[in-house]
């Protein structure tokens, strides 16, 4: 059968997390009758339960009229005005929710399709189109361009650099080793970062978006664990804080992580219009929006007092942890 699948798909390996996972499960019984159950070091995700006010309102929209009718990709209504309120209130950044928020099945998966928006696939290796990803980072970046027929390039994020690197000294070495800088489409920041947990300040985040804006880099910003933080005052930035970034970036967010419901799969894609817009019609032909109960539940969780509550007292957990 191997001859049915591209290129692309026989070069890639499962995700590493779920790779040490199922080696773990298999490992566990024999340590435990050895009383050396491991510590599992795999993927990182909350263990709690999800806020109660998050659970009780699924419960309760689950008998609602047409909740179990198809939804729209994009998002219903009440969910895209709830993010777009939470925008406001948490980053002071204003989106229109028509046009500049659309719905997620998860970050992960839109990381993953808007790639495919921008790679214009080829199995030469030179004419391969090249995104800049953190190094450190999520696993899933690399193996995401290539299997949309692209290639990734490292930035390095270091003690030395404060994990802060400077692009421009970045791309002058990529340029230096031969590589054609007509081939790079896009940039992809993840602060706080997986898996160092490092942040960016401001005043690095304004250049990201000129060295974007000065090489007609596209930026991506993956902002799931903005809301993990052990001081009031600081805060993690979205992107589109900075002045000018919608006119060159999108973010990515979750409620995987603030509120610990994984898996719900849930989060949205936010910043440049045109950009949503392209991410609108892909998304069209993939899928038919997500189950409207979740998008409920979620629309009333993300703006409420206890949602508030529920991740102050997590980031007291996870400081003490």
């Amino acid at each position: 059968m191997r001859e049915f699948f591209n290129n692309y798909v026989q070069s890639i390996e499962t995700y590493i997390m779920f790779r040490i996972k199922e080696t773990v499960a298999k490992l566990t019984p024999e340590l435990i009758s050895k009383g050396r159950a491991p510590i599992m070091l795999s993927m990182g995700a909350p263990t709690a339960n999800p806020p109660k006010k998050v659970t009780d309102a699924l419960k309760s929209a689950l008998d609602e009229k047409g909740a179990h009718l198809y939804s729209t990709p994009k998002g219903e209504k009440y969910l895209r005005d709830a993010i777009a309120k939470r925008m406001q209130t948490r980053f002071n950044v204003i989106l229109n929710p028509d046009t500049e928020i659309f719905s997620l099945i998860g970050s992960k998966e839109g990381i993953a399709n808007f790639i495919r928006l921008l790679i214009n696939p080829t199995t030469r290796e030179d004419d391969k189109e090249i995104i800049f990803i953190p190094d450190p980072g999520y696993a899933s970046y690399g193996e995401m361009i290539k299997v949309s027929g692209g290639k990734a390039y490292s930035l390095p994020l270091t003690p030395q650099n404060n994990f802060m690197p400077d692009l421009e000294e970045v791309y002058a070495k990529f340029i230096q080793e031969g590589n054609n800088p007509q081939k790079v489409k896009a940039l992809i920041i993840n602060y706080p970062n997986n898996p160092l947990g490092a942040t960016a300040t401001k005043e690095y985040l304004e250049s990201v978006v000129a060295f974007c804006k000065k090489h007609h880099i596209l930026l991506m910003s993956d902002a799931a664990y903005t809301d993990m933080y052990f001081k009031p005052e600081l805060k993690p930035m979205s992107i589109l804080e900075i002045e000018g970034a919608k006119d060159i970036a999108v973010e990515f967010f979750s409620f995987s992580k603030p509120y610990a419901m994984t898996g719900w799969r849930l989060g949205w894609i936010c910043g440049n219009e045109e950009a949503v817009k392209f991410f609108g019609k892909l998304k069209s032909t993939i899928d038919s929006g997500i189950f409207k109960a979740l998008q409920k539940a979620s629309a009333e969780i993300i703006n409420s007092p206890e949602g508030e509550e529920y991740i102050k007292e997590a980031n007291i957990k996870f400081k003490r942890n």
